[in-house]
């Protein structure tokens, strides 16, 4: 009836199926020891496929440029600019 909205990934059913393995053996069982490795190796797995953050300076550059084109419209809103006062907003590489 109610459909999952995002369809899972084959590490996904990968780290399903060692789960739904793992609860045929008994944890004191040295194929749930070998099941246990699997997942944690799946997890890592996992882990390294997420897209990384930006970095702090990254943000703060980018906060830093925003601040100063907002600064030179609000400038701008009230007096006219007669110099090329967008010459000091750096340019995006």
């Amino acid at each position: 009836m109610f459909l999952d909205p995002k369809p899972k990934t084959k590490l996904e059913i990968a780290i399903n199926a060692v789960l739904d393995d793992m609860e045929n053996h008994s944890p004191t069982t040295e194929e749930y020891g070998k099941l246990l490795e699997r997942l944690k190796d799946l997890h890592k797995m996992k882990e390294a496929e997420k897209p990384s953050r930006p970095s702090s300076d990254v943000m703060l550059q980018s906060g830093a440029y925003i601040l100063g084109i907002a600064m030179i419209l609000h400038r701008e809103e009230f007096n006219v600019i007669t110099t090329k006062a967008l010459n000091f907003v750096p340019r995006i590489r």
